[in-house]
């Protein structure tokens, strides 16, 4: 299967453009071992007075489609305090207490859900801060990156529903003639171009194979024929890209999947090997899939 080269490119997720789409505009950084990202989230409210200007974007606009002010400014101060170098256990708990603080008085989620979306959010910014530090970032970026975050929360916390990418993963039921496959397989080893991986991933190389992860559309089709599948969508969209080996590229078979935020099942047939677009490496897993399920709860 010849799998699409556009994963540099592709990465759709409000938090994979706030953050990896940003610091690659400010500081021109990559990962040739990672996947990275671009693509422009739902536009900025307009008619901000804040740093951006005219058609910028940060809090006071009080465009209804936006995420509240309140979370925005809540985010901004964590990502400023990091920046600012604020990163120690009491700064940590701080930012968590104004976060929930904050998406409690929009009366989002529920409070464990609240809790644990703040804490998963500082801390994902903390991990990204180790790995790109935000020192240095521009204002209009830092708020920008809050808006990311600010959007993102709000769709999953926003009128009660669950926080999809915070919860483990569903055990796989494969289709009648599927193996399933695990994703501490796959994701086992670390990845060296030109190196083969471990004998058993090899081995999976041909197999008709079902996997559960999260889907991430590689275009803007309403009905997303190619995609990658990962397994945390929290692990691969905060700042820091997925590892080459913690995808899989999926080209579905028939008619396209419509994006969700719940998890998925594929089943198809797996392929195992380097595709390389200008001489890196852009995946090592595809998938042609003949069965694409939506987990709902």
């Amino acid at each position: 299967m010849k799998r699409p080269l556009t994963i540099a490119a592709a990465i759709s997720c409000a938090f994979v453009l706030a953050l990896a789409l940003s610091y690659a505009i400010l500081k021109n950084q990559g990962d040739t071992h990672s996947y990275s990202a671009a693509r422009v989230f739902k536009a900025p409210r307009q008619g901000s007075p804040g740093p951006l200007g005219a058609g910028g974007s940060s809090p006071g606009s009080g465009q209804e489609d936006g995420p509240s002010d309140a979370v925005v400014e809540a985010l901004h101060g964590v990502l400023s305090g990091v920046r600012e170098g604020r990163r120690e256990a009491a700064d940590r708990a701080a930012y968590v207490s104004a976060l929930e603080e904050a998406l409690a008085s929009e009366s989002m989620g529920k409070p464990s859900t609240r809790l644990i979306a703040s804490e998963e959010a500082v801390d994902a910014i903390l991990k990204a801060d180790a790995g790109r530090p935000l020192a240095g970032a521009r204002e209009d970026l830092v708020w920008r990156l809050a808006e990311g975050f600010a959007r993102d929360i709000t769709a999953r916390l926003d009128g009660g529903a669950f926080f999809t990418s915070l919860k483990k993963l569903p055990e796989v039921k494969a289709p009648r003639g599927y193996a399933v496959a695990s994703w501490e397989v796959l994701k086992g080893y670390e990845h060296v171009p030109g190196v083969a991986p471990p004998a058993e991933v090899l081995a999976l190389d041909g197999a008709k194979v079902a996997i559960n992860g999260y889907m991430v559309p590689l275009g803007e089709e309403e009905r997303s024929r190619s995609f990658l599948i990962v397994s945390s969508l929290w692990d691969c969209c905060f700042g820091a890209a997925p590892k080459i080996n913690h995808g899989i590229v999926v080209e579905v078979v028939g008619e396209g999947v419509k994006p969700t935020d719940f998890p998925v099942m594929a089943a198809g047939r797996l392929s195992v090997g380097e595709e390389r677009e200008d001489g890196e490496v852009v995946s090592v897993y595809g998938l042609s899939a003949e069965v694409v399920e939506v987990l709902r709860p």
